[in-house]
């Protein structure tokens, strides 16, 4: 007799919303310290007294600080990335491509703290071979999603949109680093011009 799969009871289901509300919380107060005070002078122990949580609550969801650093930084990215996106999508066919690649460029540049978190976890995914694997994967992800906003700019079958691609995750990653260095007279406006 083939029994039937049970399904999730109210209690279980509240239990998840609950998970997902904490880990949330963790992210939002950890992005908060981490603009405030800095990567490296914010501990677990102090995101977990501003989320009002135990460390043994905070390890649950977070056992490594470099994990908790790398989803507040990969939460920040994907709600520029969604912001950006959002706008090529609503101005298509209406603005040059030189002029989009400009915003966007501009846009993720300038978000300080995606910067910050950026060059924290790039230095210590150099011996990391956990976050290193991460950072492979979403950096190919985000030449993927450059490469798929061109194809949607142009609107045509241009071949080479996977090495523009290249070149601009590069172009933002130097800038982003002269951003954090305080060295800020890039021409983002020329630049998107020669890449468009």
């Amino acid at each position: 007799m083939k029994r039937e799969a049970s399904k999730p009871k109210v209690k279980d289901c509240a239990m998840d919303n609950s998970a997902g509300n904490t880990q949330e919380k963790i992210i939002e107060a950890a992005s908060k310290l981490m603009t405030e005070e800095g990567v490296t002078d914010t501990s677990l122990a102090d995101i977990a007294n501003e989320v009002g949580i135990s460390r043994g609550t905070l390890f649950y969801y977070y056992s490594s600080k470099n994990d908790l650093v790398y989803d507040v930084a990969e939460r920040n990215l994907d709600l520029i990335t969604e912001d950006i996106l959002s706008w090529i999508e609503s101005i298509r066919g209406q603005v040059a491509p030189s002029e989009i690649l400009k915003v966007a460029m501009e846009r993720i540049v300038h978000a300080d703290t995606r910067g910050k978190l950026h060059i924290y976890l790039l230095r210590d995914a150099a011996s990391d071979a956990h976050l290193r694997e991460r950072f492979q994967a979403t950096y190919l992800k985000w030449k993927q999603m450059i490469e798929d906003a061109l194809r949607s700019i142009y609107r045509d079958d241009r071949s080479g949109l996977d090495v523009q691609a290249d070149i601009i995750l590069s172009v933002i990653d130097g800038l982003t680093i002269q951003k954090v260095l305080g060295i800020n007279d890039a021409p983002i406006e020329r630049m998107a011009r020669w890449l468009a």
